[in-house]
């Protein structure tokens, strides 16, 4: 689980400075994939999942907006932004569409949110 949130945070910086740089795909594509592992790290966390097993993108979001929908501790909102950056990322990878600025903005604040609350949420149930 640790793993996973420090692969998230790496991936989260090299967003933050792909988007300072003007690239905006590869900011969309690293925020994404900071979020889904800080996913993967809170359903290991609540035992939705075995991580090393299940790697399918669509099934880690599927099974994060299940456990925000069934607990309190993730907003639904959360859910949403994963679904989201999902959809920019493959945007950006496969139909190499050009991301706009203001998208690509919207989707590292909303993955700064995700990343910290799922961070607070996992060191809420360690103490």
């Amino acid at each position: 689980m640790t793993g996973l949130l420090d692969k998230s945070a790496q991936a989260a910086t090299a967003a933050h400075l792909l988007f300072e740089a003007g690239l905006y795909a590869d900011a969309v594509s690293r925020a994404y994939y900071a979020m889904f592992d800080a996913a993967q790290a809170f359903l290991a966390g609540r035992g939705f999942v075995n991580p090393p097993r299940v790697k399918s993108h669509a099934r880690i979001v599927s099974l994060f907006s299940r456990a925000s929908i069934e607990g309190n501790e993730i907003p639904v909102e959360h859910a949403r932004a994963l679904s989201r950056a999902l959809a920019a990322r493959i945007d950006a990878d496969y139909e190499q569409q050009e991301v706009p600025r203001e998208i690509a903005s919207r989707i590292l604040t909303d993955m700064d949110a995700f990343v910290a609350h799922v961070r607070s949420a996992l060191e809420g149930t360690r103490g």
